[in-house]
């Protein structure tokens, strides 16, 4: 077998691999013998004939196996010795595969990324200091006192947003419309006269969506346990719900349960019950350092963002299109994975990306522009940070992996040996649950170093409630702070 290539542009080579007609033959020879098996000539058992009538039987009908084979031999035996290393299997031709002539196969594969990289220290940044506002702190400790609340039978007449459970018939002219026991709700002051009333239970069992007809919630309100009450509603002719639409009704409602949310005092002990706090100021100080942390860990994530968006825009970057292929693949079947959509054969599955243009309310062809893009953002991210860890030699100890490990809550052995094994295996890992995991944790550290080394310039605050507002930072945020 020899072997050639021919770099055809910057990510792309030629391979031609040529064998001679004794290698051929050898093939040739190997394919009979394997065939032979299954071939029944008269006179001999299935798989008794000699090889020689084999051969006349079965002619040039295991060209095709042949061919392939050898291809696939000749594969095996020169990948690993082609450098750089192909980031793509070879897409190879059949030229030539003759006994008198020898073989021939040519083909193409993908060179690793090309990149000339721009300048990536003492870039000028500005970012934004983080501001924890008092605001921020009360707003921590109502959510906190909120989530320690309980639920208190209510002692005098209902009050508005208690949550009463009642018995419910509506008639019109001694006819009965509607009738429900147990409906548990709560009094709330929201309503809407053109919306009809209904209820249904959640999954849990213990509370109903239920919608009050116009001004029967006033009716209820002042009630106490126990107590029934006979009323009259006029409902609009234009009321939603034509079975009740221009009706007087009759209703009957007795209220079975009333309870309403009993909130702890925000105080000291409020504060030990939350934790090891010894006073409320402690508590608040706690507060105020954890959201600085965490707004600072967010604005630190966006100040890498745009200092690698300046760094790639500066450089260079050369990739074939197979890696961004595989790229959009990765990040398409993660998207199908959280969303709990079947993962695809092929990620052209027009069955699941349909799928998955309903669930985004996106055109089809709109979403694969935004996925593209995204891929291609993230590559060319990927491709700058290796760069610069290669030139500034940025390896990771075990030591590092470990704690990523545990900080990412990713299980392996307690053994030492299956630790330094799992982690030896790690560093290579192409395929897998854990592939390009490596690579990943070197990319963070790459962003530190760069981050470290710019020129940052701190210019304006920013606060929870903008973080909210654009996004970046969860709604319930206070409710799990501390």
């Amino acid at each position: 077998m020899q072997v050639k290539v021919n770099k055809s542009s910057a990510v792309k080579a030629e391979l031609i691999i040529t064998n001679t007609k004794e290698e051929v033959n050898i093939a040739y020879e190997n394919a009979y013998k394997l065939a032979k098996k299954g071939v029944k000539i008269a006179g001999f058992r299935k798989g008794k004939a000699p090889l020689n009538l084999v051969e006349q039987h079965l002619g040039e009908s295991v060209y095709k196996n042949v061919a392939e084979e050898l291809l696939h031999s000749n594969l095996n035996e020169c990948l690993s010795t082609l450098k750089p290393n192909p980031v793509s299997m070879p897409e190879m031709t059949v030229v030539l595969c003759d006994r008198d002539k020898g073989a021939k196969f040519e083909g193409f594969y993908d060179l690793p990324p090309k990149i000339e990289i721009g300048k990536y220290k003492k870039i000028e940044v500005n970012e934004k200091k983080a501001n924890v506002t008092s605001e921020d702190i009360t707003t921590c400790l109502k959510a906190k006192q909120k989530l320690r609340s309980y639920m208190q039978p209510r002692d005098g007449g209902a009050k508005w947003d208690d949550t009463i459970t009642f018995d419910l018939l509506i008639s019109h002219n001694g006819k009965q419309l509607y009738k429900k026991n147990k409906i548990t709700t709560s009094l709330s002051q929201k309503e809407d006269e053109h919306e009809h009333h209904h209820e249904h239970s959640h999954k849990d069992g213990q509370h109903d969506h239920f919608h009050f007809l116009p001004n029967m919630a006033e009716k209820i309100l002042g009630m106490k346990e126990g107590e029934e009450i006979s009323v009259q509603l006029e409902l609009k002719k234009d009321f939603t719900d034509k079975k009740y639409a221009g009706k007087n009704l009759d209703l009957k409602i007795k209220l079975t349960a009333c309870h309403y949310n009993s909130m702890p005092t925000i105080d000291d002990e409020f504060a030990k019950d939350l934790g090891n706090f010894e006073n409320l100021s402690q508590l608040k100080e706690e507060i105020r350092n954890r959201i600085l942390k965490y707004i600072g860990d967010v604005v630190k994530l966006d100040t890498k963002e745009e200092i690698i968006v300046k760094v790639i825009a500066d450089s260079k970057i050369n990739f074939p299109k197979s890696m961004l292929d595989m790229k959009y693949k990765s990040r398409l079947e993660s998207i199908f994975k959280e969303l709990g959509i079947v993962r695809p054969e092929k990620v052209s599955d027009n069955n699941h990306f349909e799928e998955l243009s309903k669930i985004t309310n996106t055109k089809p062809e709109e979403l694969h522009t935004l996925l593209l893009e995204a891929s291609e953002k993230s590559l060319r991210k990927e491709i700058t940070c290796l760069e610069v860890a290669n030139q500034e030699d940025i390896k990771l100890s075990d030591d590092e992996i470990k704690e990523y490990l545990k900080r990412y809550q990713i299980k392996i052995s307690e053994d030492k040996k299956e630790i330094d094994k799992f982690i030896e295996n790690l560093r290579v890992a192409y395929d897998g649950p854990y592939a390009g995991l490596y690579q990943s944790i070197v990319q963070d550290k790459t962003l530190e170093f760069i981050y470290e080394n710019a020129k940052r310039n701190i210019k304006g605050e920013v606060t929870v409630k903008q973080l909210i507002e654009e996004g970046k930072i969860d709604s319930k945020f206070y409710t799990w702070i501390v």
